[in-house]
């Protein structure tokens, strides 16, 4: 399971990235076209093209952790192209 977002502001980029990093334990990963990112390396983000939808995806098997994270994300969803 993985959730599209676009993160268009320096200020949610620094929140769901330390957000990443405070409340989940699971690796939390971004990807565009080629490239993937941890969700909780800042710097990894800023390498991204933030104009465009990235893909989230929490490696977790445990389904209240995997809901939980994808509803705090969905402030952000954006719809599949």
């Amino acid at each position: 399971s993985h959730m599209k977002i676009k993160l268009n502001k320096i200020t949610d980029i620094n929140y769901f990235s330390s957000s990443c990093s405070k409340y989940y334990s699971e690796v939390i990963m971004t990807k565009q076209d080629r490239q993937i990112i941890d969700a909780k390396s800042l710097l990894g983000l800023y390498s991204l093209d933030l104009l465009r939808p990235i893909d989230v995806v929490i490696e977790t098997d445990d389904k209240d952790v995997e809901n939980n994270f994808y509803d705090f994300i969905s402030q952000w969803r954006v719809e599949e192209e």
